[in-house]
């Protein structure tokens, strides 16, 4: 069950990665920066939970 939560929240993760680097490289130019403040919150925290998700020792084992 472990193995299958981690894979479901790569999935997550990674989209959320690949939909925010797309959206910010399509209206980076359109939008204030301003606006584009929390897409890059976003990119970065699911960038951080991908590093962890993978590289943090499990507990359990």
């Amino acid at each position: 069950m472990e193995c299958f939560m981690k894979i479901i929240l790569t999935i997550v993760y990674s989209l959320g990665v690949v939909w925010n680097i797309l959206y910010i490289a399509y209206n980076v130019g359109k939008l204030p920066l301003l606006n584009l403040l929390w897409p890059a919150v976003i990119l970065v925290a699911c960038a951080i939970n991908l590093y962890f998700l993978w590289t943090r020792k499990q507990e359990s084992e």
